[in-house]
């Protein structure tokens, strides 16, 4: 069956004309490379450039054992994620934080529209200049 239809096929080719290029190969070409461009552009924006660093894989159990960061980050976003009261939080325009220890804090970034993005467990190391000026760092 699979024969016949490509027969068919074929002989329908061979009734009509090939379609022209819509653009020269070189064209074409060109275009290939802006888009394998722009995907690098985007590969390289999800990077942390700070570090270099990029989380690729799923959280495993290891990564989540009882007092480490991240299982205080998915604890806090699981128990304590509500709308927050403006008194808890130390503003700085539209970025605050909840809470601070050693080595990470727990940062508020309110958008234009009025939601309040909570982000439990940020590390010090990882935080830009912006945020740092909000701990006077």
């Amino acid at each position: 069956m699979l024969t016949q239809l490509a027969g068919v096929v074929l002989a329908a080719a061979e009734e009509h004309e090939a379609a022209p290029l819509i653009a020269p190969p070189f064209v074409i070409g060109g275009i290939m490379l802006a888009t394998l461009l722009l995907l690098m552009v985007v590969t390289v924006s999800f990077m942390n450039l700070g570090n270099r660093h990029v989380e690729s894989r799923l959280w495993s159990p290891e990564m989540l054992k009882e007092g480490s960061l991240r299982h205080y980050a998915l604890r806090m976003h699981l128990e304590q994620d509500r709308l927050l009261d403006d008194s808890q939080v130390n503003w700085m325009g539209n970025i605050g934080y909840l809470r601070r220890s050693y080595t990470a804090a727990d940062l508020v970034y309110r958008d234009p529209e009025g939601v309040d993005h909570v982000y439990y467990g940020a590390r010090w190391d990882d935080l830009n200049s912006e945020w740092l000026r909000l701990f006077n760092m």
